[in-house]
């Protein structure tokens, strides 16, 4: 099990929590910044608000039910290598440079520059 309490409406991403998905784990994280991103409720594992009593509430659930562990674990791994894989982030990091180099230089859809098919006609 992997938690991350998180207070802070800052917290970008929760990398820690992909990681733990890809080995298995069940995660608890609080509902600030992007860690609701990360862990889909009831599925890869639990949100709840950083305050003591939730965050207890949420533990004590995943404690005492192994078979919950287990299937958010599971589910939370299958997550983890569809969504947070290299291959993947290289391939979308990849489509946006290309479209901001795209933009840049003034093409349009078919790939040519907007100057060439003015200075055609």
């Amino acid at each position: 099990m992997c938690i991350l309490p998180s207070r802070y409406h800052h917290e970008s991403f929760g990398m820690v929590l992909a990681e733990a998905m890809s080995l298995g784990r069940a995660c608890i994280g609080s509902t600030r910044g992007g860690i609701p991103e990360v862990i889909e409720e009831g599925v890869t594992g639990l949100l709840c608000e950083p305050v003591p009593l939730e965050l207890a509430g949420a533990m004590l659930r995943m404690v005492e039910s192994g078979p919950l562990r287990a299937k958010m674990g599971e589910a939370g791994r299958r997550r983890a290598q569809s969504l947070f894989n290299v291959g993947r982030q290289v391939a979308e990091i990849t489509r946006e440079l290309k479209g901001v180099v795209r933009r840049r230089r003034g093409q349009v859809g078919d790939g040519r520059q907007a100057g060439q098919d003015a200075a055609r006609r």
